[in-house]
């Protein structure tokens, strides 16, 4: 029985029951009650969530699969599938995801160019149909859907012209594309064009020089690059600098030679100048107020950052803001918005996950297994309800893709979904 409650600190943070000034946690991942209680409750959201979807789905029609994104869409759904099947090794999963994924490409609406994306486009659930293709040995219909991809982007100069006037995130913009493109390389390999992949990332550096001059031009002290979304400089991996920055890490070896260190690592460091007091970041560079700490706006999204900064650049510098990152998500980080991986405790938990997967520090694990307790536990709080309760990124399905993870953390990728690619991390 589980003495602790959950008691509101303010209108999005509650107080973290587990957190004792100056004492370590003293818990065991592997205590067979917690483990035993982790699969059953994971076994039956999975089933429950497999019951709704097939509920919500018109298995012969077209008209409700208009939001076919993985944020919040069907192909979401079908991400979810992939992940399991992955995990559990189930060649039925795998199968139920490229039904899905490629039924979402038969509903695909004329797309423009701020339509293109891994996680809100047409990229999504192109790239996870040519991946599921891939793996079950069909090489037709692997071909059909990476050259239809790619002829998307080429189709649109936007991608590639960095003046065009299309964003640079994650969410919606350059690096959302250059994520599709990682996302089937890690699988399809050479089958990808890499040609493709430099010239988005090159129109992504040019942008962000572009707009870093602007800014300077007006008096404002900047790094190299500088990126902004609706005329906000945003700085969390959704919208902002923390995910640009990421996938360039991740392109690494498709940069030109200096690109590392004259661009890239001091953006790194200006992040490390404007953090607050705290360790946590601002949402955007004119915000003033320290209260996000979830992974599209605030210090868990940076945990991914850092650690691949640190990978890179083989820096303890970087690694010790992950970790400073870590602590800030675990002191404040569990969130009355809820228990989605976007912006809730699923999504902290599996940030802390991650670096548990490159530290191997048992701290960050037995961190994951309690904020996992909150998310596992049955009895009712005064948490939101999302508005797609069944989806990837607001709902069950990140939900789930977390505790999956979380179960044989040793076997998984604790990957971050649409934002990380497993093999661009093995610097």
């Amino acid at each position: 029985m589980n003495t602790w409650s959950l008691v509101k600190k303010d209108d999005r943070h509650f107080i973290n029951p587990f957190l004792v000034p100056g004492k370590q946690l003293n818990f065991d991942p592997k205590n067979e009650e917690f483990v035993k209680h982790l699969k059953a409750v994971t076994n039956k959201l999975l089933m429950q969530w497999e019951r709704d979807v097939k509920a919500e789905i018109d298995y012969t029609g077209s008209s409700n699969w208009s939001d076919y994104s993985i944020y919040t869409g069907k192909s979401g759904y079908a991400l979810l599938y992939f992940e399991a099947a992955n995990i559990l090794n189930s060649a039925e999963y795998l199968e139920q995801a490229f039904f899905m994924a490629e039924k979402c490409t038969m509903h695909l609406h004329k797309p423009n160019a701020k339509d293109l994306t891994f996680l809100t486009g047409a990229g999504g659930p192109l790239a996870l149909a040519a991946v599921c293709a891939h793996l079950l040995k069909q090489p037709e219909k692997e071909h059909h859907f990476i050259h239809r991809l790619q002829s998307l982007y080429h189709s649109f100069e936007a991608v590639t012209d960095s003046s065009s006037g299309i964003p640079d995130e994650l969410l919606y913009g350059r690096a959302g594309c250059l994520y599709s493109l990682l996302f089937m390389k890690q699988y399809c390999k050479d089958k990808v064009d890499g040609n493709l992949i430099v010239h988005i990332a090159e129109a992504i550096i040019d942008s962000g020089k572009r707009l870093a001059k602007e800014m300077q031009h007006k008096g404002y002290k900047t790094p190299p690059l500088m990126f902004e979304w609706h005329d906000k400089k945003y700085l969390g991996p959704a919208h902002g600098f923390a995910g640009i920055i990421y996938l360039l890490m991740q392109v690494k070896d498709y940069l030109d030679p200096g690109v590392l260190e004259n661009y890239i690592r001091p953006c790194l460091d200006f992040l490390l100048e404007i953090r607050y007091p705290g360790g946590n970041f601002p949402s955007s560079m004119d915000s003033d107020r320290d209260r996000l700490v979830q992974w599209c706006h605030g210090a868990p999204g940076f945990i991914h950052c850092f650690v691949l900064a640190a990978k890179v650049f083989n820096s303890d510098v970087y690694l010790g803001a992950a970790k400073l990152c870590a602590d800030v998500t675990w002191e404040r980080g569990i969130l009355t918005k809820g228990f989605s991986i976007c912006h809730g405790i699923s999504g902290n938990a599996l940030a802390i996950l991650h670096l548990y997967k490159y530290t191997n520090e048992l701290v960050y694990l037995q961190r994951a297994c309690k904020l996992a307790e909150i998310v596992i536990d049955d009895r009712p709080h005064e948490l939101c309800t999302p508005d797609r309760p069944l989806s990837m990124f607001e709902g069950t399905a990140g939900v789930i893709f977390f505790l999956l993870n979380l179960r044989e953390p040793e076997k998984s990728t604790c990957n971050f979904p649409g934002y990380q690619v497993n093999s661009f991390d093995k610097i």
